[in-house]
């Protein structure tokens, strides 16, 4: 029996969940300097106290197609707001209001 390692299971998560491979995730990462699509900021959350953790894969769950790769507090963000853009554009407004 073959062992499979982190990088192929990795592969095949991406693949099953967001439809691009490795390679893919990585060029991503290479097109935005390895820091996230919407905040231009590097990773920063640790897995279990230890490593950062990678990119998430941010994509439209309508048409499953993959837009960027975000940090944990942005991609957290966008699924807490529903990946609504009309409520993010009137939380937008809403801070605007109180902005000092």
């Amino acid at each position: 029996m073959r062992v499979r390692g982190p990088r192929y299971l990795r592969n095949m998560n991406l693949k099953a969940n967001y439809g691009i491979t490795i390679e893919e995730y990585e060029e991503l990462v290479k097109k935005q300097n390895g820091v996230c699509a919407a905040c231009f900021s590097p990773e920063i959350h640790k897995a279990n106290h230890t490593d950062v953790i990678t990119l998430a894969v941010d994509h439209d769950h309508d048409s499953g197609k993959t837009r960027g790769l975000l940090c944990m507090k942005c991609n957290r963000a966008l699924g807490l707001l529903d990946d609504s853009a009309d409520v993010i554009e009137a939380l937008l407004e809403y801070r605007k209001k109180f902005k000092n």
